[in-house]
């Protein structure tokens, strides 16, 4: 099936784009007061995948169900796609909000106070606008990140830009996977300083660091929509860059839309619920630097690697038993 990029034209105008970010910010806000209620109480938990992973929470859902229904009170006729809404449908509205109500729940979980709220408005595939919640030490109420395009980057009222070196320093701030060393092989430009590496756990506390400057760049390894959809504006108008790499490719591309596929009636929503592609964030050179530094290991064995890792952090008796 053909791959097309919806950002040929805007069909929002400046003023519409101005509205919808204002109500971003407000309804990040306030979803992010309802997790902040919650913080630190014990909550119930559910699992969506095996092992323990993925989990969700009562606050997950609050978060959802009043950002969905706010949406749709305010923009009746625009799309809503949700990570904690696995069975939305097809929208036929070129405008479609994408939100992750909680990123980072298992920060949340235990009491690490690393987690955000992204909520985004996607026009044909391209992101046009967003906010971000997160907590922060400077307000008890947290903080908002939020951009339009054309309208610059902000957290709260003050305008933030990503970091202007040129290639990664060391002793500076940078967001990789826990795995990054496993799982990419490194050329030795790069390798000479990575920069002093970070792992968070919530993308969107992440990419907000990234557009303020605190992280000179970020690799995110499989993220989905919602929850860089927002960051990829915010980036973008801090004079950041967002780069990505398309299925089958090693090269490196300069993103400003999710790659979606044709179909008819709106049905491209069940693309963008499956998009997942790597991405590099960071101001331009940076990221062009470590793009051309950095390379994935052959699949196979970098999955071998990651069981025998597992492996090796067994007990002793599981390890004698897996001998027999």
């Amino acid at each position: 099936m053909p791959l097309l990029m919806y950002h040929e034209r805007m069909a929002l105008s400046e003023s519409q784009l101005a509205e919808l970010e204002a109500a971003a910010v407000e309804m990040a806000r306030h979803a992010g007061r309802l997790l902040l209620d919650r913080f630190g109480q014990p909550v119930a938990v559910e699992y969506k995948s095996e092992r323990n992973r993925d989990p969700v929470t009562a606050a997950d859902r609050e978060s959802d169900e009043y950002l969905k229904q706010e949406i749709s009170r305010r923009f009746p006729g625009h799309g809503i796609l949700s990570e904690e809404s696995p069975d939305a449908g097809d929208s036929a509205s070129d405008v479609v909000w994408v939100l992750d109500p909680l990123d980072g729940t298992t920060n949340y979980l235990n009491g690490m106070p690393a987690f955000g709220v992204s909520v985004a408005v996607v026009e044909r595939g391209r992101p046009v606008a967003g906010a971000m919640f997160v907590p922060s030490i400077h307000c008890p109420e947290g903080s908002i990140y939020h951009a339009r395009v054309g309208g610059g980057a902000f957290r709260d009222d003050h305008p933030i830009h990503v970091a202007e070196s040129t290639r990664p320093a060391n002793g500076r701030l940078v967001v990789l996977p826990g795995y990054f060393w496993r799982g990419y092989l490194v050329r030795r430009e790069l390798g000479r300083g990575v920069g002093e590496i970070r792992t968070l756990g919530s993308i969107v506390y992440e990419m907000g660091l990234v557009a303020q400057g605190v992280a000179q760049y970020s690799l995110l390894a499989r993220p989905h929509a919602w929850d860089v959809a927002a960051g990829v504006v915010l980036v973008r108008e801090a004079g950041g860059v967002v780069l990505t790499r398309p299925p089958g490719r090693r090269a490196w591309v300069e993103m400003e839309a999710f790659p979606l596929a044709r179909a008819a009636d709106g049905e491209w929503m069940q693309s963008l619920r499956r998009w997942q592609r790597p991405l590099i964030i960071g101001n331009r050179e940076t990221a062009w630097f470590v793009a051309r530094g950095i390379r994935r290991r052959w699949r196979l064995l970098w999955r071998l690697s990651r069981l025998l890792g597992r492996w090796m952090k067994s007990p002793p008796q599981q390890q004698s038993e897996s001998r027999r």
